[in-house]
């Protein structure tokens, strides 16, 4: 179908080239792809807003702020993803 369309094939990072971010974490900017998409889960937005599920806040059950570079492991709320 993209022979059809102007715009070139997007290049999407390989999964396990990421950082592992908590399952509950989510952002806006982690349902689509746009040229040059290098991954959410690097926190290198400056204008992305980020929530917990679990709170659904932007803070998370430590009151401690959402973002993709605090959300790791070792944070006492993280949980992996399945």
């Amino acid at each position: 179908m993209r022979e059809f369309m102007d715009e070139p094939e997007i290049e999407t990072p390989d999964p396990a080239e990421l950082p592992e971010v908590c399952r509950f974490i989510r952002t806006k900017t982690a349902y689509g792809n746009a040229t040059g998409y290098e991954g959410w889960q690097r926190g290198d937005s400056s204008t992305a807003a980020y929530w917990c599920l679990q709170t659904m806040g932007a803070c998370g059950p430590d009151d401690q702020l959402v973002e993709p570079k605090q959300c790791r492991s070792g944070r006492h709320c993280f949980s992996k993803r399945a």
